[in-house]
Formats: C-alpha cells, sequence, structure tokens
C-alpha cells in the first residue's frame, strides 16, 4: 500500500514539474524583446495588429508580449542604413559609356509602408531604391556630355539624385541621407582627349587668373605712384610754407637787430662781401684810407658824412 501511495506522490510531482516547464515555456514564448534602435511590428495569421482606430501598433524598444503560435514578430532596424554600387555602366550624350560607383545613405521614415512595400526586408528595399537612383542617374548623365560629366558637373548630379531618390524612397517609407559618386571611370580611348581637355581648360582658368592679377597689380601700383606724387607736392608745399615763414621771421630779426645798431651791422656786412670777393688763396692790398668802412678805426670818427 505504500509503495502504491508512493507511485502516486512521485506521478504527481512529475505533473507539476511538466505544468511548470509547460507554464514557463508559454510564459517565455510570450515575450519578446525590443533592442534599442529597433522597433517591431506583429503580425496575427498575416495581418498586423492594429490599435482601436485602425492603426497599425507599432512597439518600441523594450519588453512586450504577444500570444504564442498565433502571432508573429517582425523587427525593423531604425539606424543608418547603406549600400555600395560598384561600376555601373551608363551612356553620356555622345554615346560614350562611363562606370560609376556610387553609395546610398537611408533610414526608414514611414514603418508601416517600409513593411507593406518591402515585407521588412532590407535586401528587397536596396534593389528598389537602386533601381529608382539607376533610372535617375542614367538620365542626368544621359543628357550631358562626357567633358560635362567629369570636369564640371558632378556636384549638380549628386543634388539631382539626392532630390530626385527621395522623393521616390517617399512611396517605399525610406528617407534618403546621401547619394554620392565615389568613382567615375571612363573608356581607356577617350582618356587622352579627356586629359587635353581638362589641361587645356585649367591653362585658360590659369591664364584669365594671371590677367586678372596683372590687371590688380598695375591699379595698385598706378594707385601707390599717384598718392606719392600727392604725398610728394604736399610735404614740397608744407616745407615751402615753413621755409617762407622762417624766411619772414628771420627778415623781421634781422630789420630789428640792424635798428639797433646800424654801423655795426653796415661794418659786418662789408666784411661778408670783402671775404666772399676774395679767394682762399689770393691776397687783397688796398689802402684802408681809400674805404670808408674803416674810417671809424682809422680816425676815430664816422666819416660817413663826407
Amino acid at each position: 500500500m505504500s509503495k502504491l501511495q508512493s507511485q502516486r506522490q512521485e506521478l504527481m510531482t512529475n505533473s507539476v514539474i511538466i505544468a511548470l516547464l509547460a507554464v514557463v515555456i508559454i510564459v517565455l514564448m510570450s515575450l519578446f524583446l525590443v533592442y534599442e534602435g529597433r522597433v517591431a511590428l506583429v503580425s496575427r495569421f498575416g495581418r498586423l495588429k492594429t490599435n482601436a482606430k485602425g492603426n497599425i501598433i507599432v512597439y518600441q524598444p523594450g519588453l512586450h508580449f504577444r500570444v504564442p503560435v498565433m502571432d508573429a514578430v517582425k523587427n525593423i532596424d531604425m539606424r543608418l542604413q547603406g549600400f555600395l554600387v560598384p561600376s555601373e555602366r551608363i551612356y553620356t550624350q555622345e554615346q560614350k559609356n562611363v562606370r560609376v560607383d556610387y553609395y546610398v545613405r537611408y533610414v526608414v521614415s514611414n514603418v508601416e509602408r517600409f513593411y507593406l512595400s518591402t515585407g521588412g526586408s532590407f535586401f528587397k528595399a536596396n534593389n528598389i531604391l537602386r533601381g529608382k537612383i539607376n533610372d535617375t542617374l542614367r538620365e542626368e548623365i544621359g543628357k550631358r556630355e562626357l567633358n560635362e560629366v567629369i570636369t564640371g558637373q558632378r556636384g549638380d548630379i549628386m543634388t539631382t539624385l539626392r532630390t530626385k531618390s527621395h522623393q521616390s524612397a517617399q512611396n517605399i517609407g525610406i528617407k534618403v541621407i546621401d547619394v554620392r559618386i565615389v568613382k567615375l571611370d571612363y573608356p581607356q580611348e577617350v582618356s587622352q582627349s579627356v586629359y587635353t581637355r581638362m589641361r587645356e581648360a585649367r591653362e585658360r582658368m590659369a591664364t584669365m587668373y594671371r590677367s586678372e592679377g596683372d590687371s590688380e597689380s598695375e591699379i595698385i601700383r598706378a594707385k601707390g605712384d599717384a598718392d606719392v606724387v600727392r604725398i610728394l607736392a604736399k610735404s614740397k608745399q608744407e616745407a615751402a610754407d615753413i621755409r617762407a615763414r622762417g624766411d619772414q621771421q628771420a627778415a623781421e630779426v634781422y630789420n630789428q637787430a640792424y635798428g639797433k645798431n646800424t654801423q655795426f651791422f653796415e661794418f659786418l656786412r662789408g666784411m661778408e662781401l670783402y671775404d666772399k670777393s676774395v679767394g682762399n688763396d689770393e691776397t687783397l692790398l688796398t689802402d684802408l684810407k681809400s674805404f670808408k668802412l674803416f674810417n671809424r678805426f682809422i680816425n676815430g670818427a664816422d666819416d660817413s658824412a663826407s
């Protein structure tokens, strides 16, 4: 009897353990985790779950519940995505082919539209976006000549690519951040002509810059010469004015001094006259009495009246 009870007790224990395990498994299957930088959509029998207003429920990062087996979870990465397209052959206006490498950067902007258009597959989204960009790239390069594509209008092409690809990508819930041409190759047979055209274009630009520089140099030099002439004329005029004022003041001083002792200044001026009349190596012999200048010293009186 005790053996039968022991078997029953063991059976009950095993049943409880199995039930607990089943509960744990069901709970674990009911939970799902959405990581940072991602969102999730839940579909039940192929249809996305919606709220009371009929809008699709987008599950943000965190821990959420679902109905096991019935509900399927689709995670969508909301971080920056991108892909590189190598060597697409495209023809220019004159039917010369070029090889273009470019890359694309985008993010998912509308989760519902992205899921409905691509099934949440970034591989499919990349192919759709690549086809749209290739069409635009062929259109833009096809209406330009090879020289324009290589030398001057690559920036315009990239701007147009970004604008048109962003407009097209909105239909699949994507926002294009950047489209940029990485590499642009052209056939070997036209490389020399392209180099020649580029060299001629650079030489024309260099000639233009040198001409503008020479013109500016002449203008600056002429302005400098005019400034020098004007400054010198002004300086000479100021010097002449200062000299005239100095001469006037000197004359006034001389006149005032001469008026105080006329005899002395007459004698001094006469001596200066004799000094200038006789050279350094010359000797002058004269009779002092024949010169009124020395009467004062000879006779001791002023004979200027005689």
